[in-house]
Formats: C-alpha cells, structure tokens, sequence
C-alpha cells in the first residue's frame, strides 16, 4: 500500500473478498489487486464477480497467489484477471505492472471515446453524437 501510494495511486485495502467485491459495487474502481488467499469470496472468485458486472469502462485486475502456485495463477487468469504476479511481491515489478495498467485503460478509454472518432476507420463514433442529444 505504502509503495502505491508513494507512486501516486489511491489505495483502498479490505482483507475479505466479501468486502472487497462491496467496494468494487459501490464504485467505479478501474484497477483491482486480488489475492488467492482472500477469506470469504477468494481471489478467483473475486476476478469472476468483477468480470460479471456491466461496467461503462474497463477495469484491469491484478491477480497475486504464492510463488510456485501455478494452478491458482492459471486458474485466476481463467476467471478473468489481466495479469498476475507471485507472491511475496517485488515493488519493482509491481510498479510496472501498474504502468501497464495504466496503458491498458488509456488505450481503453481512446478507444471508447477517441475524440469521437472510430480509430480504425476515421468516422465519427456515436460517442461524438451522445452531447448533442439528452436522454428524456
């Protein structure tokens, strides 16, 4: 936490992952760092809830497991986690998985926005249209 912090980030931990999944509902969290081990709902289950949602904007989710737990890595990876690494965790390597994230959400909300523009094709996007017209 302290290390994210130190980066810039806005951290808020919960140990279960009852309470993290109640966090995540209430709103709009773009990065989430699940742990294997999480007491109640756990780590790949977490991932499934998170990728379950209908979310307006992507969220990138980081999945941790003890080092030499390959099964549980894959296993996070198949519930929907972007990327994972092992435990204990390396500042160094946490940080540029964090910067990956980072590109990730951008290209994201390029995409989906993108100035309004289609990128691969040059055309206004509906994105460009939707200020012009209220919903009533």
């Amino acid at each position: 936490k302290r290390k994210l912090e130190r980066w810039g980030y806005q951290v808020l931990l919960e140990n279960t992952g009852h309470g993290a999944f109640a966090f995540f509902k209430a709103d709009n969290y773009r990065v989430v760092i699940a742990s294997s081990d999480l007491p109640g709902i756990n780590g790949i289950e977490l991932c499934r809830l998170v990728r379950a949602q209908n979310r307006p904007n992507y969220t990138y989710i980081l999945f941790t497991a003890a080092e030499g737990d390959k099964d549980t890595l894959v296993a996070g990876l198949a519930a929907g986690a972007d990327e994972f690494m092992t435990k204990p965790l390396n500042a160094l390597e946490l940080g540029l998985r964090m910067k990956n994230a980072e590109r990730l959400l951008a290209l994201d909300d390029k995409v989906k926005l993108g100035g309004g523009i289609d990128m691969a094709t040059g055309i206004l996007a509906r994105y460009a249209f939707q200020p012009l017209f209220k919903s009533v």
